[in-house]
């Protein structure tokens, strides 16, 4: 990449953010933080005076608990009474739709709608619980064990057994090992907030994939000159307790990390430019911040100031926040010179 030309170094948020704060987003005027605290999950905090406006979620069985939560593409909106609609996922394979609104009215958890998924990759098609965009990993055949079959996307709608299958993959990378596959290909699904237009960037190469589900349209952006599905990948290392993933002798970096869905844009964090990856070791690891359209056309990048592990954005104040998960610190980014005219 490498072509950011403006820094912007922002400041720091006046909120005291939860210990073991894992993942956040934002709606409205609201903070929706998920931590691992096992007696309240989820946390909401309001954006205008940092003040914590409710503890929801503890660890448990119960249809208000919840077991393992994670965002499920920082998909949060609105259900035609207005009210505030978090889907979360429990134990990776089952979704809770939470009621922010009520739950803030009743001082406690109002789940509604609860399924599960036969993948552990997903996002939700048309904010609807029951129609989702699946993501199925590298498997080996089952009959021939020495052969790996490539990763798919199946459509499905009411929890269908079989749904409609997308593929992208004609066939598999040259990998000399099986775990290899599987993170080559990995990389979480990002949806836009009110149409079919779904995005898989990935953490290892500096492939974003294009998914326009209601009108069939499939394409990748590729960073050209690096590293490719049609390039063979040298067998990986462990070094101390870490698997390493190699490329021609070198450890690879991580690439596309947290993004944010708007009407107009996506942007993502990036942290394989030299920006981020010419740093003495033990430094902080500032990203960029890269925008491209819902076509999947490159509009501009940014040198973050702070290093920040997610993010998310308020169209209003056109103002990018950003989460530092190990020193617990909120920043925020003021984007109106770089947003205005797109």
């Amino acid at each position: 990449m490498n072509k950011s030309d403006t820094l912007i170094d922002g400041e720091p948020v006046d909120i005291s953010l939860p210990l073991g704060l894992q993942d956040f987003t934002m709606c409205d005027s609201l903070f929706l933080f998920l931590t691992d605290d096992e007696s309240a999950q989820l946390l909401v905090y309001s954006a205008n005076d940092g003040r914590l406006l409710g503890r929801f979620c503890g660890k448990g069985r119960a249809k208000y608990e919840i077991i393992g939560p994670r965002m499920i593409s920082h998909q949060v909106f609105k259900d035609s009474n207005g009210d505030i609609l978090l889907p979360l996922a429990e134990q990776r394979s089952a979704i809770k739709m939470i009621n922010i609104t009520e739950s803030l009215k009743k001082n406690r958890a109002v789940v509604g709608d609860v399924r599960q998924c036969s993948s552990v990759y997903y996002t939700l098609l048309d904010n609807d619980i029951n129609r989702t965009l699946e993501f199925f990993t590298a498997q080996r055949d089952l009959i021939n064990s020495e052969v790996i079959e490539p990763p798919y996307f199946e459509v499905k709608c009411n929890g269908d057994e079989e749904g409609k299958r997308i593929d992208m993959y004609p066939k598999m990378m040259k990998l000399d090992n099986y775990s290899d596959a599987i993170l080559f290909y990995h990389g979480a699904m990002y949806k836009h907030p009110s149409r079919n237009l779904v995005v898989q960037p990935f953490f290892f190469m500096d492939y974003v994939l294009f998914m326009d589900i209601d009108n069939d349209r499939y394409f990748a952006v590729h960073q050209k000159g690096s590293l490719s599905f049609d390039d063979y990948i040298s067998p990986t290392s462990t070094v101390g307790e870490d698997y390493v993933l190699m490329h021609e002798g070198r450890k690879l970096p991580d690439h596309f990390g947290d993004p944010f869905c708007a009407e107009s844009f996506i942007m993502f964090l990036y942290t394989a430019g030299d920006y981020c990856t010419n740093v003495e070791e033990g430094d902080k690891v500032c990203p960029e911040l890269i925008i491209f359209d819902w076509d999947g056309n490159f509009i501009r990048s940014i040198k973050l100031g702070k290093e920040v592990h997610c993010v998310s954005y308020d169209s209003n104040s056109m103002t990018l926040y950003g989460a530092d998960l190990i020193e617990s610190i909120m920043y925020r980014f003021d984007l109106s010179d770089v947003i205005t005219g797109f």
